[in-house]
């Protein structure tokens, strides 16, 4: 997955008022230097973007355990008898594993005991899908012993792009970097992609998740045509949340400010001179819904 969550073209075509073709400082700099310093500044306001919000924004795998107790506040059972387990980051795309175990003093590492993935709920409300409720069995007697609950989850928004050029039709193959957290479950996070190709902008509907880097979609109303190669000539395929995008690029304006005026003061991220059209602040508001509470 790519951790730069827009890509050249997506800046380069937004209403920023910025030229951005004069990001290097050289300035006998070629235009291959300047989008290498726009991808720089991209990948700057990504890093940015996932720091305010405590997590990676693109599609990432996480590990995490705890220890179920009616007085926890991660793993505990409800009054049904559920197993009630709740995930730092968001949102829960899909579990690939849990398993729980119950801590002996003096036995040693304690053996796992796989749990029925299937049978695992996504539960929260957009986009904090990040609490998960196991159906497999009742839970009740097993919340008064140290028990161990580790569970391994795909989280966040699938973001990468095309390795291959793909023509328009019915049931297309996608040939992507990575098909991590597309899903074909309706209404699902990863299951509705944005193509970022200019003009042809498009979106499509995953029916099959074929492989680690194949998709394939529902139909492709244009061709996508890969450009020539060399840094930043990519065509996107997420599903990042717009607003999130519109942070990333506001974050970019605000850290690409002109000198004179505008200038941003380095040291200091959300420091700038009085002309400044305060993006960051903009950013910070957007981004406030994919805030992680620590």
């Amino acid at each position: 997955m790519s951790a730069n969550l827009i890509t050249v073209s997506e800046l380069l075509e937004a209403p920023t008022g910025v030229d951005w073709s004069t990001m290097a400082e050289n300035a006998t700099a070629t235009s291959l230097a300047q989008t290498v310093e726009q991808l720089r500044l991209i990948e700057r306001a990504s890093a940015w973007a996932a720091n305010f919000c405590g997590q990676r924004l693109d599609a990432t795998t996480d590990t995490e355990s705890a220890t179920l107790g009616s007085h926890r506040t991660k793993a505990w059972v409800s009054r049904e008898g559920w197993l009630i387990f709740h995930c730092d980051y968001f949102p829960v795309v899909g579990v690939l594993s849990a398993s729980w175990a119950t801590i002996t003093a003096g036995v040693g590492v304690p053996t796992q005991v796989a749990l029925d993935v299937s049978k695992i709920q996504i539960r929260g409300d957009y986009p904090r899908l990040n609490w998960l409720r196991d159906l497999s069995m009742d839970w009740s007697g097993l919340q008064y012993y140290p028990t161990e609950i580790t569970v391994n989850y795909i989280n966040g928004w699938p973001n990468t792009y095309l390795t291959a050029s793909a023509s328009a039709g019915a049931n297309v193959v996608l040939s992507v970097e990575s098909t991590l957290g597309m899903t074909t479950s309706p209404g699902s996070v990863g299951n509705r992609l944005t193509i970022y190709d200019g003009s042809l902008t498009e979106t499509v509907q995953v029916s099959a998740v074929l492989s680690a880097t194949t998709v394939q979609v529902a139909s492709l109303t244009y061709t996508h045509t890969l450009p020539s190669a060399g840094p930043g000539n990519t065509i996107g395929v997420s599903s990042v949340p717009q607003d999130i995008k519109e942070a990333v690029i506001l974050a970019c304006v605000h850290m690409a400010q002109e000198r004179g005026s505008d200038a941003l003061v380095m040291g200091s991220a959300r420091t700038s001179t009085p002309g400044s059209r305060l993006r960051l602040p903009e950013a910070e508001y957007l981004l406030l819904p994919y805030r992680r509470v620590l």
